[in-house]
């Protein structure tokens, strides 16, 4: 996804996963051009995944933390982040029991199925929290298998 100057990539090593992988990527944030650009973002960086079963019920993440962090992007030195969960969940909803197990493991693994896994660049231009907003999805589609 490219908006304005920024571009965010989201790369995996494949789309065809077991349930026993641990699903890794990379999502990339870069400045297009030259210079460098101050934003602010939640303190846990600006870059978040969500998982969306395609077809069912089951979606997590991204979510970010009100705090502001404030950074630099500067063209050729991209901002890059591992496949990282967060997010959260009620107690009632029907899928409570897949939550709180996906939440709980470290690593990314999938039930079996098509996902959707969602790279976000969510983060404001500028040298605070108080500017042009900018929100950037990078998606690809993975298969998981028994």
């Amino acid at each position: 996804d490219t908006q304005g100057r920024y571009q965010l990539v989201f790369e995996l090593p494949r789309t065809d996963w077991q349930t026993t992988d641990s699903i890794t990527g990379l999502a990339t944030l870069s400045l297009i051009g030259s210079g460098g650009v101050d934003f602010g973002s939640s303190g846990g960086g600006p870059i978040g995944f969500g998982f969306t079963e395609v077809g069912g019920s089951r979606q997590m993440g991204p979510a970010w933390t009100a705090d502001c962090r404030f950074d630099r992007l500067v063209a050729g030195q991209p901002r890059t982040s591992q496949i990282t969960k967060s997010g959260g969940f009620i107690g009632e909803d029907p899928n409570v029991a897949f939550y709180r197990s996906f939440f709980a493991d470290p690593l990314v693994h999938l039930p079996a199925g098509d996902w959707t896994i969602t790279a976000v660049a969510n983060f404001v231009e500028g040298s605070g929290c108080s500017g042009a907003s900018y929100t950037l999805k990078a998606a690809v589609l993975v298969h998981v298998t028994a």
